[in-house]
């Protein structure tokens, strides 16, 4: 099924079953017997984002439950993060060609992007030991099992309201931070509270398909423009660290300008976007999503009882 709750469950029901579904993609992602390695980590940290979405969303209710399951999947999450983390400065530097920036010299770029390609083959793209990757399976496939019981007690949008309520409550706080304090980890901490409103949004689509679909797009354009700064963000930060292994300061120098550039760019497009998207006080954004919700159960529970009332019928001429 998709990431999203479904009308024939509760959302308790709903976020266990997800949560399943998404441990059964990363254990079938890494069984996969595939040679681009450095795909496989891409979709298997994905999921393990998602879940820990859901994890954020229940963690009043799940206490020590969610620091464990969380750590559990953060450690994971690291133990794949190396070959994965070395693609993406090369893909990133690659993109500072692109834009109406003036592109670096190409024997600057060149040298620049071989250093990078060196550290890719240091860290290594290649699957690792099998014994390694079986662990991880059995890691998560314990984690699956323990998810029946976990103690979610509340039941309908009470399970939901609290979360993320808090969640897009700290997205905002996390918005005036960043541009106040304009710091590469100040606009990384936004984009993860900008991820969770995506996933929140995706896993709520169906209570207003119209309207919260568009919303996640949004909050998931949002999220890419907050990637790039910090994918470039962390470029910037290796080419500092080793500027004599990149060809000295004054290559590094013009790299760092482009970078800048297109960072600034970047923020002041996701300022824009951010101020739409959390443009409600806590409050009111709580308040319209639960509206959505109980508008949503009543269509579903009187479209059910039109289907049952249409199989009496049928039932009673036969």
């Amino acid at each position: 099924m998709a990431f999203r709750l479904d009308d024939n469950q509760s959302a308790a029901e709903g976020l266990r079953r997800i949560v399943r579904e998404q441990l059964d993609e990363a254990i079938e992602q890494l069984g996969r017997d595939d040679e681009y390695w450095n795909e496989v980590v891409h979709e298997v940290r994905k999921s393990f984002k998602r879940v820990r979405a859901i994890l954020r969303l229940m963690r009043d209710e799940l206490g020590e439950v969610y620091l464990r399951e969380n750590a559990c999947l953060r450690d994971a999450g690291r133990s794949l993060s190396g070959a994965r983390d070395a693609q993406v400065l090369i893909e990133t530097f690659d993109t500072l060609s692109d834009g109406p920036s003036e592109p670096l010299s190409s024997g600057i770029a060149t040298g620049i992007r071989e250093t990078l390609i060196k550290g890719q083959n240091v860290t290594g793209m290649s699957r690792p030991a099998q014994e390694q990757v079986a662990t991880l399976i059995t890691t998560l496939k314990r984690m699956q099992r323990r998810v029946r019981k976990w103690p979610i007690t509340r039941s309908g949008w009470s399970a939901l309201a609290d979360g993320l309520k808090r969640i897009y409550r700290h997205g905002r706080v996390s918005l005036t931070t960043a541009y106040k304090e304009p710091t590469a980890e100040n606009f990384h901490e936004w984009r993860k509270r900008v991820k969770d409103l995506w996933h929140h949004y995706q896993i709520l689509e169906p209570i207003w398909s119209e309207v919260v679909s568009v919303q996640a797009e949004q909050a998931h354009a949002l999220a890419d423009l907050l990637g790039d700064d910090h994918d470039l963000s962390v470029l910037r930060e290796r080419l500092v660290a080793a500027s004599e292994e990149f060809g000295g300061h004054s290559n590094v120098a013009m790299a760092i300008e482009l970078i800048d550039r297109r960072c600034a760019h970047l923020r002041w497009s996701a300022q824009l976007l951010g101020q739409r998207l959390y443009a409600d006080r806590p409050g009111a954004f709580l308040r319209r999503n639960r509206t959505y919700w109980q508008a949503w159960k009543r269509q579903t529970g009187y479209c059910s009882g039109v289907a049952d009332g249409v199989q009496l019928r049928i039932a009673g001429h036969a």
